[in-house]
């Protein structure tokens, strides 16, 4: 690995304990943001963001950006924050989980990935509380806090294993009805064939549990999921051993995102351990 990269990914790792205490200080003491009006929120291009997101993303931009301006290019959901021309891409979400926020839900994570060339190279994913900090280095595994970890190599059906899934909104459902009636064919099918099924709304901390073997899979089927959303999580999945692809048991070397706009999926997400990978695709594939 680069020198700089090194250097830059562990002043990010030693800056995050910080930036999960800014998050959860302000959570604990602006109970009203369930009662804020949305005009007090900015519409992006991305996402709702807060000034919450703002004041994360300067943090970022104050100790890591500053210190190497010459390296560095900044994409951060918080548009306001693109900044640098760099060759290593700094590319996070400040805070997902921004309308759980609002809603004084405290479900929330922040994700970092590192770039080179374009290549995701190190990520870390804050599970701001429960004070966890999963993080990777490309080629040289996966950890949570200093703790490496594995997936865990079960079955759906197993006791007490839990299937992860993020369902298509509403705008799916009025502008794609007969592929939604399939997303419901498919759901109602591995719900009935596995332990249990948790929708907890933040695919990044979905994707950790499944690379941490406290869940087995997590399956995507909302097409609405950002590169902001799943790329760090997705790097520390990997080298934690699990599989990622489609719905259909298509195995991804490379994950797509669209170019134009608001990079999205292209397809639906599976990223599962190999048992569970290959029971998610030979399930749906019963599905017409």
């Amino acid at each position: 690995m680069d020198d700089n990269i090194k250097i830059i990914s562990d002043e990010i790792l030693n800056l995050a304990p910080e930036i999960n205490s800014t998050i959860k200080k302000l959570f604990n003491t602006k109970k009203n943001f369930g009662k804020l009006n949305f005009e007090n929120f900015k519409s992006g291009a991305q996402d709702i963001t807060t000034e919450l997101d703002h004041q994360i993303g300067q943090m970022y931009i104050k100790n890591i950006f500053n210190r190497h301006k010459e390296l560095l290019t900044i994409d951060s959901e918080e548009n306001s924050e693109r900044i640098g021309d760099g060759k290593i891409t700094l590319r996070f979400d400040p805070l997902d989980g921004t309308k759980h926020l609002f809603k004084s839900i405290p479900i929330l994570s922040s994700t970092m990935t590192v770039l080179s060339e374009k290549i995701p190279v190190f990520a870390m994913v804050l599970d701001i509380f429960a004070e966890n900090l999963y993080h990777a280095y490309k080629d040289n595994g996966a950890f949570l806090n200093s703790r490496k970890i594995n997936t865990a190599n079960a079955s759906i059906k197993t006791e007490f294993s839990f299937t992860m899934f993020e369902s298509p909104n509403s705008k799916f459902f009025a502008d794609n009805p007969i592929e939604y009636a399939l997303y419901e064919k498919k759901l109602n099918l591995i719900t009935k064939m596995a332990y249990r099924m948790r929708n907890i709304g933040l695919s990044s901390l979905s994707i950790c549990y499944v690379a941490d073997g406290a869940a087995v899979a997590f399956v995507d089927f909302s097409k609405a999921t950002k590169i902001y959303d799943v790329e760090a999580a997705l790097l520390i999945a990997s080298e934690s051993g699990v599989i990622i692809g489609d719905i259909d048991g298509k195995v991804f070397n490379e994950i797509k995102f669209s170019n134009e706009g608001v990079k999205k999926l292209e397809s639906s997400l599976v990223v599962a351990n190999p048992i569970a990978f290959n029971e998610i695709a030979t399930i749906f594939s019963k599905v017409s």
